[in-house]
């Protein structure tokens, strides 16, 4: 039995529990349905913290703590947790001239 028609993956409107699931995690995840990532869901962040600033730079969370201990973008401790200025990545990201 193939795993779409399995009876667990059924459900009521034609769609599989399979594809919910995925799109559901996605979504959370910050992507749209064609799979890219939804830029919108950091326009009205000011801060970050090291996981959604790795994201928002397209960077893994080590390589963002990398360029925060070579000082190459600045990082702030709330707790013992590192945030970031959402102005502070848009200007690392800026080219320089």
């Amino acid at each position: 039995m193939s795993q779409a028609n399995h009876p667990i993956n059924k459900n009521l409107h034609g769609k599989n529990k399979i594809d919910i699931g995925v799109n559901n995690y996605l979504s959370r995840k910050g992507f749209d349905k064609s799979g890219t990532l939804d830029v919108t869901l950091f326009d009205n962040r000011i801060w970050m913290d090291t996981r959604e600033a790795a994201e928002y730079l397209r960077i893994s969370v080590n390589g963002l703590r990398l360029k925060v201990w070579k000082r190459q973008i600045p990082a702030y401790k709330f707790n013992r947790h590192l945030r970031f200025k959402k102005s502070d990545l848009d200007q690392y990201m800026r080219p320089l001239r």
